[in-house]
Protein backbone atom coordinates (compact mmCIF):
# COMPACT_ATOMS: atom_id res chain seq x y z
CA UNK A 1 0.00 0.00 0.00
CA UNK A 2 1.21 3.50 -0.69
CA UNK A 3 2.47 5.01 2.54
CA UNK A 4 0.02 7.89 2.73
CA UNK A 5 -2.93 5.55 2.07
CA UNK A 6 -1.90 3.22 4.89
CA UNK A 7 -1.50 6.19 7.22
CA UNK A 8 -4.99 7.32 6.24
CA UNK A 9 -6.51 3.94 7.17
CA UNK A 10 -4.62 3.86 10.48
CA UNK A 11 -5.82 7.38 11.20
CA UNK A 12 -9.41 6.25 10.63
CA UNK A 13 -8.94 3.40 13.09
CA UNK A 14 -7.60 5.84 15.69
CA UNK A 15 -10.71 7.96 15.17
CA UNK A 16 -12.94 4.93 15.79
CA UNK A 17 -11.07 4.12 19.00
CA UNK A 18 -11.25 7.74 20.12
CA UNK A 19 -15.02 7.79 19.50
CA UNK A 20 -15.38 4.60 21.54
CA UNK A 21 -13.58 6.24 24.47
CA UNK A 22 -15.73 9.35 24.14
CA UNK A 23 -18.90 7.24 24.11
CA UNK A 24 -17.83 5.27 27.18
CA UNK A 25 -16.94 8.47 29.04
CA UNK A 26 -20.22 10.06 27.97
CA UNK A 27 -22.28 7.09 29.15
CA UNK A 28 -20.47 7.03 32.49
CA UNK A 29 -21.10 10.76 32.93
CA UNK A 30 -24.79 10.35 32.09
CA UNK A 31 -25.09 7.45 34.53
CA UNK A 32 -23.62 9.50 37.36
CA UNK A 33 -25.85 12.48 36.51
CA UNK A 34 -28.94 10.28 36.44
CA UNK A 35 -28.10 8.94 39.88
CA UNK A 36 -27.69 12.47 41.21
CA UNK A 37 -31.07 13.40 39.71
CA UNK A 38 -32.74 10.63 41.66
CA UNK A 39 -33.73 8.44 38.73
CA UNK A 40 -35.37 5.16 39.74
CA UNK A 41 -33.44 1.89 39.79
CA UNK A 42 -35.63 0.56 36.98
CA UNK A 43 -34.69 3.47 34.74
CA UNK A 44 -31.03 3.10 35.65
CA UNK A 45 -31.17 -0.60 34.79
CA UNK A 46 -32.73 0.22 31.41
CA UNK A 47 -30.01 2.82 30.82
CA UNK A 48 -27.30 0.24 31.60
CA UNK A 49 -28.83 -2.27 29.15
CA UNK A 50 -28.97 0.32 26.38
CA UNK A 51 -25.41 1.41 27.15
CA UNK A 52 -24.12 -2.17 26.92
CA UNK A 53 -25.78 -2.64 23.54
CA UNK A 54 -24.24 0.62 22.31
CA UNK A 55 -20.78 -0.44 23.49
CA UNK A 56 -21.10 -3.84 21.80
CA UNK A 57 -22.03 -2.16 18.53
CA UNK A 58 -19.13 0.28 18.79
CA UNK A 59 -16.67 -2.55 19.50
CA UNK A 60 -18.04 -4.52 16.55
CA UNK A 61 -17.52 -1.53 14.25
CA UNK A 62 -13.96 -1.03 15.50
CA UNK A 63 -13.16 -4.74 15.03
CA UNK A 64 -14.59 -4.70 11.50
CA UNK A 65 -12.66 -1.52 10.67
CA UNK A 66 -9.43 -3.11 11.93
CA UNK A 67 -9.99 -6.15 9.70
CA UNK A 68 -10.66 -3.97 6.66
CA UNK A 69 -7.58 -1.87 7.33
CA UNK A 70 -5.39 -4.95 7.76
CA UNK A 71 -6.72 -6.54 4.58
CA UNK A 72 -6.26 -3.36 2.55
CA UNK A 73 -2.70 -3.14 3.83
CA UNK A 74 -1.88 -6.66 2.61
CA UNK A 75 -3.71 -6.26 -0.70
CA UNK A 76 -1.64 -3.19 -1.51
CA UNK A 77 1.73 -4.41 -0.25
CA UNK A 78 4.42 -4.30 -2.98
CA UNK A 79 6.89 -7.13 -3.44
CA UNK A 80 9.53 -5.20 -1.50
CA UNK A 81 7.24 -5.40 1.54
CA UNK A 82 6.43 -9.06 0.87
CA UNK A 83 10.14 -9.88 1.03
CA UNK A 84 10.23 -8.53 4.60
CA UNK A 85 7.23 -10.55 5.82
CA UNK A 86 7.39 -13.53 8.13
CA UNK A 87 6.16 -16.88 6.85
CA UNK A 88 2.84 -16.46 8.68
CA UNK A 89 2.34 -12.94 7.36
CA UNK A 90 2.99 -14.22 3.84
CA UNK A 91 0.25 -16.81 4.31
CA UNK A 92 -2.18 -14.10 5.42
CA UNK A 93 -1.07 -11.97 2.46
CA UNK A 94 -2.02 -14.79 0.10
CA UNK A 95 -5.28 -15.36 1.99
CA UNK A 96 -6.32 -11.74 1.39
CA UNK A 97 -5.45 -11.93 -2.30
CA UNK A 98 -7.26 -15.20 -2.97
CA UNK A 99 -10.32 -13.94 -1.13
CA UNK A 100 -10.10 -10.97 -3.48
CA UNK A 101 -10.17 -13.50 -6.35
CA UNK A 102 -13.45 -14.93 -5.06
CA UNK A 103 -12.29 -17.88 -2.93
CA UNK A 104 -13.27 -18.76 0.63
CA UNK A 105 -9.89 -19.24 2.25
CA UNK A 106 -8.91 -21.10 5.40
CA UNK A 107 -5.42 -21.06 6.89
CA UNK A 108 -4.30 -24.47 8.14
CA UNK A 109 -2.75 -24.94 11.63
CA UNK A 110 0.95 -24.23 12.11
CA UNK A 111 1.53 -27.92 12.81
CA UNK A 112 -0.25 -30.89 11.28
CA UNK A 113 -1.14 -29.08 8.07
CA UNK A 114 -0.28 -32.16 5.92
CA UNK A 115 1.69 -30.01 3.49
CA UNK A 116 -0.80 -27.22 2.71
CA UNK A 117 -0.90 -23.73 4.23
CA UNK A 118 -4.11 -22.46 2.62
CA UNK A 119 -7.28 -24.23 1.54
CA UNK A 120 -9.22 -22.19 -1.00
CA UNK A 121 -12.72 -23.07 -2.16
CA UNK A 122 -15.27 -21.64 -4.55
CA UNK A 123 -18.30 -23.09 -6.29
CA UNK A 124 -16.11 -24.86 -8.87
CA UNK A 125 -13.05 -26.22 -7.10
CA UNK A 126 -10.89 -26.78 -4.06
CA UNK A 127 -7.40 -25.36 -4.36
CA UNK A 128 -4.62 -25.97 -1.84
CA UNK A 129 -1.55 -23.77 -1.57
CA UNK A 130 1.82 -24.09 0.08
CA UNK A 131 3.32 -20.67 0.81
CA UNK A 132 7.10 -20.25 0.74
CA UNK A 133 8.45 -16.88 1.82
CA UNK A 134 12.07 -17.52 0.80
CA UNK A 135 15.28 -15.68 0.09
CA UNK A 136 16.80 -18.50 -1.93
CA UNK A 137 15.20 -20.77 -4.50
CA UNK A 138 12.49 -23.23 -3.47
CA UNK A 139 13.46 -26.88 -3.95
CA UNK A 140 11.70 -30.20 -4.52
CA UNK A 141 10.65 -30.69 -0.87
CA UNK A 142 7.83 -28.15 -1.27
CA UNK A 143 6.56 -30.00 -4.36
CA UNK A 144 6.60 -33.34 -2.60
CA UNK A 145 4.67 -31.93 0.37
CA UNK A 146 1.91 -30.32 -1.67
CA UNK A 147 1.49 -33.47 -3.79
CA UNK A 148 0.94 -35.44 -0.59
CA UNK A 149 -1.54 -32.83 0.68
CA UNK A 150 -3.63 -32.94 -2.50
CA UNK A 151 -5.08 -36.36 -1.70
CA UNK A 152 -5.64 -35.54 1.96
CA UNK A 153 -7.66 -32.40 1.22
CA UNK A 154 -9.32 -33.94 -1.87
CA UNK A 155 -8.21 -30.90 -3.83
CA UNK A 156 -8.82 -30.30 -7.52
CA UNK A 157 -5.68 -28.21 -7.87
CA UNK A 158 -2.51 -27.69 -5.89
CA UNK A 159 -0.05 -24.85 -5.99
CA UNK A 160 3.21 -23.64 -4.45
CA UNK A 161 3.65 -19.88 -4.26
CA UNK A 162 6.87 -18.12 -3.38
CA UNK A 163 8.17 -14.56 -3.32
CA UNK A 164 11.37 -16.01 -4.76
CA UNK A 165 11.96 -18.54 -7.57
CA UNK A 166 12.13 -22.34 -8.01
CA UNK A 167 15.03 -24.63 -8.75
CA UNK A 168 15.07 -26.48 -12.08
CA UNK A 169 14.52 -29.76 -10.24
CA UNK A 170 11.45 -28.35 -8.48
CA UNK A 171 10.06 -27.12 -11.80
CA UNK A 172 10.51 -30.53 -13.43
CA UNK A 173 8.94 -32.38 -10.51
CA UNK A 174 6.00 -29.96 -10.49
CA UNK A 175 5.32 -30.55 -14.20
CA UNK A 176 5.22 -34.32 -13.77
CA UNK A 177 2.84 -34.06 -10.78
CA UNK A 178 0.49 -31.36 -12.09
CA UNK A 179 1.55 -28.79 -9.49
CA UNK A 180 1.22 -25.12 -10.38
CA UNK A 181 4.17 -22.93 -9.47
CA UNK A 182 3.90 -19.19 -8.88
CA UNK A 183 7.08 -17.22 -8.33
CA UNK A 184 7.46 -13.48 -7.63
CA UNK A 185 6.69 -12.64 -11.26
CA UNK A 186 3.35 -14.45 -11.01
CA UNK A 187 2.56 -12.69 -7.74
CA UNK A 188 3.13 -9.36 -9.42
CA UNK A 189 1.11 -10.23 -12.53
CA UNK A 190 -1.77 -12.26 -11.08
CA UNK A 191 -2.23 -10.89 -7.57
CA UNK A 192 -0.86 -7.38 -7.19
CA UNK A 193 -2.03 -6.08 -10.56
CA UNK A 194 -5.42 -7.76 -10.15
CA UNK A 195 -5.79 -6.12 -6.74
CA UNK A 196 -5.02 -2.69 -8.16
CA UNK A 197 -7.53 -3.23 -10.98
CA UNK A 198 -10.23 -4.34 -8.53
CA UNK A 199 -9.61 -1.33 -6.32
CA UNK A 200 -9.98 1.04 -9.27
CA UNK A 201 -13.22 -0.66 -10.33
CA UNK A 202 -14.58 -0.38 -6.79
CA UNK A 203 -13.76 3.31 -6.69
CA UNK A 204 -15.58 3.84 -9.96
CA UNK A 205 -18.59 1.86 -8.68
CA UNK A 206 -18.68 3.93 -5.50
Amino acid sequence: MKYFEYRRYKFKLKIYKFLAIVIIAGLLFLYLRLRQMGVTNKQLTYFIYVSCIALILVCAVIKLAARVIKKRKYLNSPLAEVDKMSGKSFEYYLKCHFENLGYRVKLTPDSGDFGADLVCRNSNETLIIQAKRYRGKVGIAAIQEIVGAKGYYKADRCMVITNSYFTNAATELAKSNDVELWDRNNINQKLIKHSKTSEKENRVAI
